[in-house]
């Protein structure tokens, strides 16, 4: 008997019953204070509207900008020596993000010249498959926000719940999920571990 067909046939049983789960592991409520900035970005997201400072902005999504610019310099390279069509296609979605990802840096910048709130929707990056490309749940914890439903109202209460997924019994992520405590709308999460 072959050592891979013994490896299976130890790993069968496991593999046969594991199902995957989710555990809440805590819910609590964060109270956001009263968000005084001069120049806000307003963020859309799944109906929810989330401002923050312009500049902190504007630096995180800088960091991706840079990275995808590495990205695509690094792809042309790769496309010297390697002539298929996975690495074209994959440079060609690297280059299209970054594209999209330096003209909304460059947008928010100019504009936040002239205005002090911009808008930018969560719908410009979800097209390319990507997510909002800043922590907003970094400023949520650090009550650095104001978060807004679409009717204009302030929420204040904001409901963060902590989950683990399992498959079988092993751990394999860890998440948090943000929720308006007066609607009970869920608006954003946020990955934390992955085993």
């Amino acid at each position: 008997m072959s050592k891979a067909l013994i490896v299976f046939l130890i790993y069968l049983p496991f593999a046969v019953f594991a199902q995957k789960s989710v555990t809440v592991d805590k819910i609590d409520t964060l109270i956001l204070s009263d968000f005084k900035q001069e120049k806000v970005l307003r963020y859309s997201i799944n109906n929810v509207l989330i401002c923050i400072p312009i500049d902190n902005y504007l630096k995180e999504l800088n960091v991706t900008r840079k990275t995808y610019k590495w990205l695509v310099k690094q792809n042309k390279k790769e496309e010297k020596w390697i002539k298929s069509s996975d690495s074209k296609t994959r440079s060609d979605e690297e280059l299209l993000r970054y594209v999209v990802i330096d003209s909304v840096y460059k947008y928010v910048k100019s504009t936040s010249k002239r205005e002090d709130t911009v808008d930018i929707s969560n719908e410009v990056f979800s097209d390319l498959g990507l997510s909002s490309l800043v922590d907003f749940d970094k400023f949520i914890e650090q009550d650095y926000c104001a978060i807004f439903d679409k009717q204009g109202k302030q929420h204040y209460k904001i409901i963060r719940e902590s989950i683990t997924n399992y498959y079988g019994r092993k751990a394999i992520s860890g998440w948090r999920k943000y929720y308006l405590k007066e609607k009970r709308l869920f608006f954003l999460e946020d990955r934390d571990w992955v085993s």
